[in-house]
């Protein structure tokens, strides 16, 4: 059982609808500047994070499309490519050695970026794979009811332990 009170107070959080700010600075000292939990419902939330994610997707094939033309134009016998199409190499990738060479990548050379918040904030694909993996490991965490750790943290359930995001600067 469960008091009224606790039930429509429920229903509402679920669909306030206040304001978001992810594109300030009030996001970098503390959740609750960008995401007030005062005016924000769950609802509103989960759309936000499939919008993030949904633009992040969308700016990550416009970059591959243009990683595909910058190779296109390359000659064969050439062990670089000039990233003239694309936004240049990657100032960030993953901290963990498993993802730095995922697949055929090479660890210790140059990547190209993926991603792009600013010409200092560039991500190879190995460090947004290893961020989006410690988030998505998250959330199997909280809908499996699991404890566990993620890329060295300590073991807790979703939402009480810090999320180790684990890219680093290149």
């Amino acid at each position: 059982m469960a008091t009224i009170i606790n039930v429509t107070a429920t229903i509402e959080n679920l669909n306030m609808t206040g304001t978001i700010d992810g594109t300030s600075e009030t996001f970098s000292s503390a959740t609750a500047g960008a995401i007030p939990f005062d005016n924000i419902g769950l609802y509103q939330l989960i759309n936000q994070m499939i919008s993030d994610l949904s633009s992040i997707k969308a700016t990550i094939k416009t970059n591959e499309r243009n990683l595909i033309k910058d190779l296109a134009i390359e000659p064969d016998d050439d062990s670089t490519v000039t990233l003239t199409n694309s936004i240049g190499a990657a100032t960030h990738e993953s901290s963990i050695s498993d993802h730095k060479s995922r697949n055929r990548l090479v660890d210790g050379t140059l990547k190209p970026a993926i991603f792009e918040n600013t010409a200092s904030f560039r991500y190879s694909e190995d460090g947004l794979f290893t961020l989006l993996a410690s988030l998505s490991y998250e959330i199997m965490k909280l809908k499996n009811s699991h404890d566990g750790a993620n890329n060295g943290a300590s073991a807790g359930n979703a939402g009480l332990v810090a999320i180790p995001i684990s890219t680093a600067t290149v």
